[in-house]
């Protein structure tokens, strides 16, 4: 998935015999394999159904785990027994039906986590997977704002952490703590914006309370 080198995937595939998988240490395996990707784009409905069914079954996201290349970096891959349910549990959290597409968003939650990654810490990653998970995007638009509501979310919370050390100036503070108000402004936005996608555009407004004065008339009904 991940070249702690240069930030991004090549096209290496190395297997484990001591942990019986095949593991990819430069690109998620839901977009390793071209016959792979070709089967779900020429079966998208049997595909949809197999989503369907790992959504309803609830089980976990999709995780990363560290790996060491040939040339002894730190990588990234994803963590599995078995290729299908991967691919199929990749697909399902970030609701998308290109596995292409779906190989970029990981790869984009992935850098978020670099510095942590090249250590060989994997659980920032994961946790940006989860979160976006938990969002339940519904493809194409929707799960791209989601994963930057994931990006955002996480520079604010970082921004807040370097404000709250007992180490830090006063300068430093104060600078941490503004951008940290610019990021959770944004990320508010960012919620009406996919309040406002997930109603179509529409907006509906709700009159509690009429007041028919001398002479007026009140209608009950849809006004033309």
């Amino acid at each position: 998935v991940w070249d702690s080198a240069h930030g991004n995937h090549k096209g290496q595939r190395n297997s484990s015999a001591q942990t019986g998988r095949t593991q990819v240490s430069t690109r998620p395996r839901c977009a390793e394999n071209s016959k792979k990707t070709l089967q779900c784009r020429s079966h998208p409905h049997r595909t949809a159904e197999r989503i369907h069914a790992v959504r309803k079954d609830g089980r976990s996201p999709p995780s990363f785990e560290a790996i060491e290349r040939d040339d002894g970096s730190a990588g990234l891959a994803l963590s599995g027994t078995s290729e299908a349910l991967i691919n199929l549990k990749s697909l399902a959290s970030t609701g998308l039906r290109n596995t292409e597409a779906c190989n970029q968003i990981l790869l984009e939650l992935a850098n978020l986590s670099l510095e942590s990654i090249k250590n060989g810490n994997v659980r920032s990653a994961n946790e940006s997977l989860a979160l976006l998970d938990e969002l339940d995007p519904q493809g194409g638009a929707d799960t791209m704002l989601c994963a930057q509501m994931v990006a955002v979310h996480t520079a604010s919370m970082a921004c807040m952490d370097r404000a709250m050390r007992h180490d830090q100036t006063f300068e430093g503070r104060d600078l941490n703590l503004k951008h940290a108000a610019k990021l959770t402004s944004v990320f508010a936005r960012q919620i009406e914006a996919r309040e406002k996608m997930k109603r179509g555009g529409s907006q509906t407004v709700n009159v509690r309370h009429v007041h028919v004065h001398d002479g007026g008339q009140a209608m009950v009904g849809n006004v033309g």
